[in-house]
């Protein structure tokens, strides 16, 4: 059998003196940079979820996958280039992190960067590392990482998908238990029931439901507010009999906007109304941004703390 030979490495040089020279310039240039962008956060220590164990494995990594990528772009030939070349372009790529973890707040760089532990825990700090310079480097990651990201994304789909239908169903059952508190259950002369008839004063809006109710088999038929699209809420909790009961806990306005007590804010509904349409006709040219799985986060949290406080049992 033939001997194995080893190959050389971006940080090798001709021989393993000149190697560990090469690499030690590069590698304290690299770690320099990021000490230099928040010395307190570095100082920190273990504290600081920077200069830790798995973090200077990780970047390591990255230092790896870096020039590999720069190596395929052309934009560099790491293996004849100087040491003070490799660390200015190692530098140049990680720049959105050094900005980052310069103006981050504490508790931004524990929830990206705390609890890594073991083997996993470098792969995952690696995965935090690339996400904040990925998007600057179009094309980056290595193919454990793409998959990574693919998996993260299906996963968060599925939690969109399940938080918007679990809000459509809370929505309606809350509705739905406060128009029979205010308007009873009892029929009327129509032969319907008091809080569908009083509570929902919009006819369109009850002859389309009622529609949709009947074209289901008759062993399958729920009741008629069952059928209620999401976007009717709107109409029905700012009906007069209905909007001071309702409006305790739906009246929410967008993140941004001073309040005004005497306002009704349901411009949440619309917004959340699209994203289920999203989730009905996903597409590759149809998907969730950043920003919406912000904003469903957000609103279920405000929608199940104001339930609770109103001492509904979800």
């Amino acid at each position: 059998m033939g001997r194995k030979a080893r190959l050389p490495g971006y940080l090798s040089g001709a021989t393993d003196e000149a190697t560990l020279v090469r690499a030690r310039k590069v590698i304290n240039g690299y770690f320099a940079a990021i000490m230099d962008a928040n010395p307190v956060r570095w100082n920190a220590g273990r504290a600081g979820h920077v200069s830790v164990n798995p973090g200077v494995r990780a970047h390591l990594q990255l230092m790896n996958e870096a020039l590999k990528f720069l190596d395929a772009k052309g934009s560099i030939d790491p293996h004849s280039a100087t040491p003070e070349m490799l660390r200015s372009a190692l530098c140049d790529f990680i720049k959105p992190y050094l900005t980052w973890i310069a103006d981050a707040s504490d508790e931004a760089v524990a929830d990206k960067f705390s609890r890594k532990f073991g083997e996993g825990g470098v792969t995952e700090y690696f995965y935090a590392l690339c996400d904040l310079v990925a998007p600057s480097n179009v094309g980056f990651g290595s193919d454990e990482y793409l998959a990574y990201k693919e998996r993260a994304a299906d996963e968060r789909n599925l939690q969109a998908d399940k938080d918007i239908t679990d809000l459509q169903s809370v929505i309606s059952q809350v509705v739905i238990e406060t128009l029979k508190q205010v308007h009873g259950e009892g029929a009327l002369s129509s032969g319907d029931k008091a809080y569908w008839e009083l509570g929902i004063e919009n006819f369109d809006i009850r002859q389309a439901a009622y529609r949709k109710q009947q074209q289901e088999p008759v062993a399958k038929r729920a009741p008629k507010e069952a059928y209620l699209d999401l976007i009717d809420f709107e109409k029905i909790i700012k009906q007069p009999s209905n909007v001071e009961h309702l409006k305790p806990i739906f009246s929410i306005p967008l993140r941004g906007v001073k309040p005004n007590p005497s306002k009704v804010y349901l411009e949440w509904l619309a917004e959340l109304n699209e994203l289920r349409r999203v989730t009905a006709h996903k597409s590759v040219y149809r998907q969730f941004t950043n920003e919406d799985y912000d904003f469903i986060s957000w609103i279920k949290r405000e929608i199940y703390d104001r339930c609770a406080l109103a001492g509904f049992d979800l």
